[in-house]
């Protein structure tokens, strides 16, 4: 099966900024993902944030040395609606 990947350059030549995510208790395999696609974004002129529901876990944390993706409790405050 041959991917597409038309549309995702499409997404990416279209915006500037770019918040990446991964699923929760994220694994050596997802932050190494967010982290990888983040300097492919920031090498095309791109922003890139990551954001994750939790932090990095303690026996993966040497992947992400510049301490970059950031625990969503820690960085945004919920606000009562």
């Amino acid at each position: 099966m041959t991917i597409d990947w038309q549309p995702l350059v499409e997404i990416i030549n279209e915006h500037q900024s770019f918040l990446l995510t991964s699923h929760c208790r994220a694994d050596c395999d997802a932050v190494g993902s967010e982290l990888a696609l983040a300097v492919v974004l920031r090498s095309l002129g791109k922003q890139a944030t990551i954001v994750n529901g939790d932090a990095v876990p303690a026996h993966i944390r040497f992947i992400d040395e510049r301490n970059e993706v950031c625990e969503w409790a820690k960085t945004f405050k919920l606000r009562n609606l």
